[in-house]
């Protein structure tokens, strides 16, 4: 074997595995409704009237394997898997522990483990998404709500943070795995009336997504697009995908 045997060209462009996380009513799922061919699969009940294709509720972190699964071994149409949301998700894999093990809550497990065996549902997902990805060349969108948290800080002093509303193991495993991971967040501005003490937050209600990290939230993106984008429910997709085309240009 030689080297020209082993190496392998990389001549197909696969779909996008995208993490979208903001706080609530942001319009997370107007966005990914608005992907291409879009599947649902509902680990929250939080569509409300969005039309768009869905599985039921699920209830349990079987249902959301066991509907995976259709995608991945039935035809279908389907050019996009949404996932809604993963910090619900993770909820379903609390109970699921908590019921397996006979206890009341995941931190009632000594030394953490809780949160070990957790991880082997994780990366069970991840694995059923790539499988999905790769057979069906589908474009996976995983959605997700964030919280503040402190930022402990090895250079100096320490801050706050908006990260990806999962524990922090399972957090880094999705951000590894996907191209980009947005952080969507209403525009603000700091407005300070003469003679005022203080000043204060303002806005028009004007949304945007935010690519690459910045010390007061977490973000990563593979593509050569801009820092700052619009943030659109009804065409916001769309728009991120000519924008990935036109940087592979």
């Amino acid at each position: 074997m030689n080297l020209n045997e082993i190496i392998e060209k990389n001549t197909k462009k696969q779909p996008p595995r995208i993490l979208l996380h903001g706080e609530h009513g942001l319009g997370k799922s107007s966005w990914g409704a608005c992907s291409p061919k879009p599947i649902f699969i509902q680990c929250e009940d939080g569509l409300g009237e969005i039309e768009v294709d869905r599985f039921p509720l699920a209830k349990t972190v079987d249902e959301v394997f066991k509907n995976i699964g259709m995608l991945i071994n039935e035809e279908h149409e389907y050019k996009t898997c949404v996932i809604d949301t993963l910090d619900w998700f993770e909820a379903l894999v609390w109970s699921q522990i908590c019921e397996d093990k006979d206890v009341k809550n995941i931190e009632d497990i000594g030394y953490a483990k809780g949160y070990s065996f957790a991880m082997n549902y994780h990366e069970k997902l991840l694995a059923e998404l790539t499988k999905l990805r790769n057979e069906k060349n589908m474009a996976i969108i995983l959605l997700a709500h964030n919280e503040i948290k402190p930022y402990s800080n090895p250079e100096g002093k320490n801050w706050d943070k908006f990260v990806i509303k999962l524990h922090k193991k399972a957090a880094k495993k999705y951000e590894e795995y996907c191209d980009a991971v947005l952080f969507v967040n209403n525009k603000a501005y700091v407005k300070k009336d003469a003679g005022a003490l203080k000043a204060k937050a303002v806005g028009s209600g004007e949304r945007a997504i935010f690519t690459q990290p910045r010390p007061a939230f977490s973000a990563k993106c593979r593509y050569a697009i801009p820092f700052e984008i619009p943030f659109k429910k009804g065409t916001g997709f769309t728009d991120f995908l000519k924008l990935i085309k036109k940087g592979d240009k």
